[in-house]
């Protein structure tokens, strides 16, 4: 399948659509940096860079690592409802995410979210996809951060804003193209009130900055997050599914019976949540040893240990027949 084909599935299967902005990038291979990169990102970035190649401390990630993120922890059974679309993380491993919102005003949108992977400073940091590549490339003309010399680094965003603005509206275009007539000057900065000033090449000043991006204010939504710690029960040698299971009380328990069952069976999110919550609701429903005690379900018995133990028929049925014999023996 290709990349856009994945990450629509993912986003079908969550019911959240894909902006038209990121479907374009996806569909021109934008968000790809391909298996040579570690021999040609020189080249590339100054001449066809990846999407938002030039943005501080941003890398796309492809669907296989997004639905991976979804499956362990940023999942509505998960997060309290919260639906999530991760698309692109930190070095650090925090990650951007797709958020259906709903506004004060009751208008509805897919926001951008920033997820801390080890914090609480999580954020609802955009109204739109759109307006989180424009407040990302204003955050980058005003400070060039690069490993490449001044004008190689000033190449490279042009070629970054060139690309990516070709899939944006006309005035979304002009807008942040216009930024690349500005002249790159050497500026002093001090980012805390006792910290050492030093120079950044910008194309705008930290106070253009603030001004730009009021024209993009983040919808001011508040955003709490279940984190990965919390959501798993600490790990005990030789327990399974069931015995998670069996003590669901602790909401911990339970995601972590529905994902130890995931793992082992090797389904679907979503089987594991179904099977695991019948399972909770009627413990003795795929217990081989209640179907062993009634003649009827013996073939049931045999079936559900045989696919338990990964072992044969006869094997299964042995077990079975002896345990039939145990239990007239103790009546």
């Amino acid at each position: 399948m290709s990349k856009l084909a994945d990450f629509e599935s993912i986003a079908s299967e969550n019911g959240i659509p894909l902006p038209d902005l990121l479907r374009n990038l996806l569909i021109a291979g934008a968000t790809e940096y391909g298996a040579d990169w570690s021999s040609t990102w020189r080249e590339r970035c100054l001449n066809n860079p990846p999407a938002l190649i030039s943005c501080h401390d941003f890398e796309w990630i492809d669907a296989t690592a997004s639905l991976r993120e979804i499956k362990d922890w940023l999942n509505p059974d998960a997060q309290g409802g919260k639906k999530f679309l991760p698309f692109a993380k930190s070095g650090a491993g925090d990650i951007y995410c797709l958020m259906p919102l709903v506004g004060s005003d009751g208008e509805q949108f897919i926001g951008v979210a920033y997820i801390w992977h080890d914090d609480d400073r999580h954020r609802i940091r955009n109204r739109s996809f759109t307006d989180f590549v424009c407040s990302s490339f204003l955050e980058s003309f005003a400070d060039l951060e690069s490993s490449f010399p001044s004008q190689e680094a000033l190449q490279s965003i042009k070629a970054d804003v060139e690309q990516v603005t070709r899939f944006m509206s006309t005035e979304h275009r002009n807008y942040l193209r216009g930024f690349l007539q500005f002249p790159l000057l050497e500026r002093a900065v001090q980012d805390g009130p006792r910290s050492q000033p030093h120079k950044i090449w910008s194309l705008i000043s930290g106070e253009q900055l603030e001004i730009e991006l009021k024209k993009f204010p983040p919808p001011g939504l508040p955003l709490s997050i279940v984190s990965r710690d919390d959501l798993f029960a600490e790990p005990v040698p030789g327990l399974n599914w069931r015995d998670y299971a069996n003590n669901s009380s602790n909401p911990k328990n339970a995601y972590a019976a529905m994902e130890s069952y995931r793992k082992e069976k090797g389904v679907s999110w979503a089987e594991a949540k179904a099977a695991v919550e019948q399972y909770i609701t009627d413990p003795e429903r795929n217990n081989w040893q209640s179907h062993a005690k009634n003649p009827k379900n013996k073939l049931a018995a045999i079936q559900i240990y045989q696919k338990e133990h990964q072992v044969n028929f006869a094997e299964a049925k042995k077990v079975i027949d002896q345990y039939i014999e145990n239990v007239k023996n103790n009546t």
